[in-house]
């Protein structure tokens, strides 16, 4: 998407300039507010994919808790999750997490080979080995690149 403005420099031509500027730049931000909108749209999708594919999916409570958001004031978008669950889901826990780490090496894991907890969702007591890292967010922040790349041809384009 480029401007390109030819005219004479008299008074008029010049109001007539300040107005297509103004109008390309009113044009630029909607582009910039429609890219950064679908791509916040589709990396929550694929962020939904993600947890599907790598078994994250013991209630749907992880799989519904996926959200956006959209500052318009300062042109930022997130994707995120309020299941106070996802982080360990991310980074994996125990011994299982230690053998399958997080791919940017962050974590840190319990030399425990098992504990007991209260399944408060279940009523019973359970027994763990901890779990392996499954990476639902590392994977969609390396997809998103991509994504914006993709949908920023197709809106700047037009």
């Amino acid at each position: 998407m480029s401007l390109v403005i030819k005219t004479a420099l008299g008074r008029n031509d010049i109001a007539k300039v300040i107005d297509q500027v103004q109008g390309y730049k009113a044009e630029l931000q909607e582009k910039t507010d429609r890219l950064i909108q679908e791509v916040i749209e589709d990396g929550a999708k694929y962020l939904r994919n993600e947890i599907v594919q790598l078994d994250a999916v013991e209630t749907g409570e992880l799989l519904n808790s996926i959200s956006t958001n959209y500052d318009t004031t300062n042109q930022v978008g997130t994707i995120y999750s309020t299941a106070p669950h996802a982080i360990f889901v991310e980074y994996g826990t125990g011994v299982r997490g230690q053998t399958t780490p997080h791919p940017s090496g962050f974590g840190q894991y319990s030399d425990k080979e098992r504990w007991f907890y209260f399944d408060e969702r279940e009523g019973r007591w359970r027994m763990t080995c901890g779990m392996e890292s499954r990476p639902i967010f590392w994977n969609t922040a390396q997809a998103l690149p991509d994504m914006i790349n993709d949908k920023a041809k197709e809106i700047f384009s037009t």
